[in-house]
């Protein structure tokens, strides 16, 4: 996920959604993909108010065979 600071700085985000219950995990991004953060969150919220807003996280799970579609990873 990329905000925008009123200033026009991107600030980038890993989300991504938890599967065991309805919530994301949310850390920094990292160049060399997801790594275990002291920063990392847990969010119960954040699907909910993604989708009120028209924005769905891939529901892809790599660890269990179901890789995220071209669609998913560039909306």
């Amino acid at each position: 996920m990329i905000l925008r600071r009123h200033s026009g700085e991107a600030i980038v985000i890993d989300v991504a959604l938890y599967f065991r219950e309805p919530a994301a995990i949310i850390g920094p991004a990292n160049p060399q993909g997801l790594a275990y953060s002291g920063t990392q969150v847990f969010a119960p919220e954040v699907p909910r108010a993604l989708e009120r807003n028209g924005l769905k996280l891939p529901d892809c799970d790599t660890a269990h065979r179901k890789s995220c579609t071209p669609e998913q990873l560039n909306p």
